[in-house]
């Protein structure tokens, strides 16, 4: 079962993934899985995960209506809940504590200590290979676990399979990827991210680690995930050591090959060994592992994405810019501004929004795989793959430094300065213009929209909404360019790896994005737009 298959209303909105054990917040009114809810909640956030408004003392209701619509796609009765598509749902009743990120060892309930606690970590015994038939739940990685990666042969850092792990692959059944000495490898987010014509998720190991269940099929490690098929692949097909690995999975259509794809050097085939370790199939010095003292490619620290919060200067040779970066999370961001080329004399405004390169400090703009900007400390930015001749900074006056403690978690959103926070624009915000009050359920104004030469094009137009649709817009009117014409059109809003962002694109053509830094200020390139 595919994405498609799912209803929307029965996909958590923070997992991205169909409910198990669904629940009803009182604090917004909106259902998500709750293990998911709890950890957010549990972390002291008090905004609602959705909509971003404050929650007063929101209470977890169980939602049974949606648990058994959910259980009618996934195919059995609610007594009966078997592994989805061979990942078994995530243990219930586990809370981290606040300012802890990592999950609770291989069959340890009772959690493990806050970072900077001095109570100890978990009492509980270390943990062994489990034996087959566990409940085995998958659980994203904590950020500093360290990342699946290639190692020599003969390292101490390479994986050695569990013996009954290595049995059950080589029979051609599923498996849990337990070690030996009990470390795991497993997600480290709960819904893949895009590069290009693939979909991926980066894998981490480590004794806290739900583990993932795969199984061998030729040369591929193969992840029944509730995303589909992903396969087991080295990032950039690079064979070398140190290089991490991700599960991928081909885009809708194959745009860039098919998810089991064997050629050139091979990067997604895999041999594994008589001595539990595994290898790729064209580079049998190496075997898969971690490394925990080389952990980020090409040097320096990770530059968490709530760092680059702020204002930002660009220039080359052809002109130069500025603009707005506001984090919607570690690895995604969103920003908003203007540029000038010199010559033509041509200003545009709009946004876009960039996704972290796997491994490493490289963000890539969405829906377009060659344009990377390289941030090498949180204010300082350039192009490498255009010989670092355009460079970015942050203005002195937004640059700020958060405290130590919190790059170390996830609360490093909590330090980011209130005007460079994200906050998600509604539909119903930008139709009901300045002097509307929020009490009607539809809304409508009227905006003017001009090209940056006025005798290219120019209109006016009405935008509207209604309170209950906050991710769509209908706009109607009259342009100008030589002749008057009639327009209708719908905007909705775009996500990116299943994050909203405040760009709306027009239907039927998803590259024409309109970007709000506010309700009354939208920008589209050679076009901006104002209300009236």
């Amino acid at each position: 079962m595919g994405d498609a298959d799912v209803p929307d209303h029965l996909v958590c909105p923070i997992t991205n993934e169909l409910f198990g054990d669904p629940v009803l917040c009182t604090g917004d009114g909106h259902t998500y899985e709750r293990t998911a809810i709890e950890e957010w909640l549990a972390r002291g956030n008090k905004k609602s995960p959705l909509t971003g408004v404050v929650m007063a003392s929101p209470q977890l209701v169980p939602n049974f209506h949606a648990r058994s619509q959910a259980d009618e796609v996934r195919g059995h009765a609610v007594s009966d809940r078997p592994q989805v598509m061979g990942v078994a749902p995530v243990q219930p009743g586990y809370i981290p504590p606040v300012g802890c990120d990592i999950g609770p060892p291989v069959g340890c309930d009772m959690g493990c200590a806050p970072v900077g606690c001095n109570d100890g970590a978990c009492s509980a015994p270390a943990p062994s290979a489990p034996p087959l038939g566990s409940d085995y739940g998958t659980r994203p990685v904590a950020r500093e676990q360290p990342r699946l990666r290639l190692v020599k042969k003969g390292s101490p850092e390479a994986l050695k399979l569990s013996s009954d792990t290595a049995s059950a692959l080589r029979a051609g059944g599923p498996a849990p990827l337990v070690t030996d000495a009990g470390d795991a490898v497993g997600p480290f987010w709960t819904a893949p991210r895009t590069y290009g014509p693939w979909r991926y998720i980066d894998l981490g190991v480590g004794q806290n680690v739900r583990p993932m269940s795969v199984r061998l099929d030729g040369v591929y490690i193969v992840w029944d995930s509730h995303h589909g098929e992903m396969v087991f692949d080295v990032s950039l097909w690079k064979l070398k050591e140190n290089r991490h690995l991700v599960a991928v999975q081909a885009k809708p259509g194959n745009p860039g090959g098919p998810t089991r794809m064997s050629k050139g050097v091979c990067g997604r085939d895999f041999i594994l060994h008589e001595d539990g370790t595994v290898s790729p199939r064209t580079a049998p010095h190496l075997r898969l592992g971690f490394s925990s003292s080389a952990a980020w490619e090409g040097g320096g620290r990770r530059v968490d994405g709530h760092e680059l919060a702020g204002d930002w200067c660009c220039t080359n040779p052809l002109g130069c810019g500025c603009q707005r970066i506001k984090p919607i999370d570690s690895d995604t961001i969103e920003s908003f501004g203007s540029c000038m080329y010199l010559g033509p004399g041509v200003v545009c405004c709009g946004g876009q929004v960039r996704t972290r390169i796997a491994g490493t400090n490289n963000w890539v703009r969405q829906g377009d795989a060659n344009d990377v900007t390289s941030y090498n400390s949180p204010d300082c930015g350039c192009t490498p793959d255009c010989g670092c001749w355009s460079c970015l900074c942050k203005v002195p006056w937004s640059r700020w430094t958060p405290p130590t403690a919190l790059l170390r978690d996830d609360r490093l959103a909590e330090a980011v300065p209130a005007k460079y926070r994200w906050q998600k624009v509604t539909a119903y915000d930008i139709a009901k213009g300045r002097r509307g009050d929020g009490a009607d359920e539809h809304a409508r104004s009227t905006w003017f929209c001009c090209c940056w030469l006025l005798g290219i094009g120019m209109s006016r137009f009405t935008k509207a909404a209604s309170r209950s649709e906050e991710d769509t817009l209908t706009q109607r009117g009259w342009c100008w360019y030589g002749l008057c014409c009639p327009f209708e059109q719908k905007r909705h809003r775009l996500y990116v790896n299943g994050a909203p962002t405040n760009g709306f694109y027009k239907e039927g053509d998803e590259g024409n994005i309109d970007w709000y830094l506010n309700p009354g200020c939208v920008g589209n390139g050679e076009f901006c737009s104002c209300r009236c």
